[in-house]
């Protein structure tokens, strides 16, 4: 697996390139009781309002939309996230923790930690790659303050 970070004053925000693919990582956990970094919160909440907009999120993903549809896109863990998560992950199945875990995608587990479920950043990838300048999230005018500095520091902009 080819993989890059970019660290800036101790935000960190992970990119990685695995066998051409590319996703956006967290680089530590985002819930109750995580580390909850300013980056990795706006990733995960960016991601998330990328959800809403989504056909999925009027389909199978319905019992999301009033809580994604009052969701910022910056700032730190707040309640209304722990709800949004809490929420998809009874949705989804999988571990039930109240949290978004970084990501260990590997040729063996193929982005699955159990066999059967993705972490859920890469699901939220999945979103933001409706964004036609993915991974460029820092181009878009919902791109918390934050996640934009490192998101233009890791791809080398300025």
């Amino acid at each position: 697996m080819d993989c890059f970070a970019h660290t800036l004053e101790g935000l960190m925000v992970e990119a990685i390139a695995n066998n051409g693919d590319f996703f956006w990582n967290v680089n530590a956990a985002v819930g109750p009781g995580q580390p909850n970094l300013i980056d990795d919160v706006e990733l995960v909440r960016f991601g998330y309002f990328m959800m809403r907009q989504s056909p999925e999120a009027n389909g199978e993903l319905k019992a999301l939309k009033p809580l994604l549809d009052m969701l910022d896109t910056k700032g730190d863990f707040d309640q209304s996230l722990k709800n949004i998560i809490t929420v998809h992950e009874s949705l989804r199945g999988g571990t039930q923790d109240g949290k978004v875990s970084r990501a260990h995608v590997t040729m063996a587990n193929r982005g699955l930690y159990d066999r059967k479920t993705s972490w859920i950043i890469l699901g939220l990838n999945t979103f933001m790659i409706d964004f036609y300048l993915y991974p460029r999230l820092d181009l878009h005018t919902r791109c918390g303050p934050n996640l934009k500095t490192v998101v233009k520091r890791t791809l080398g902009q300025k």
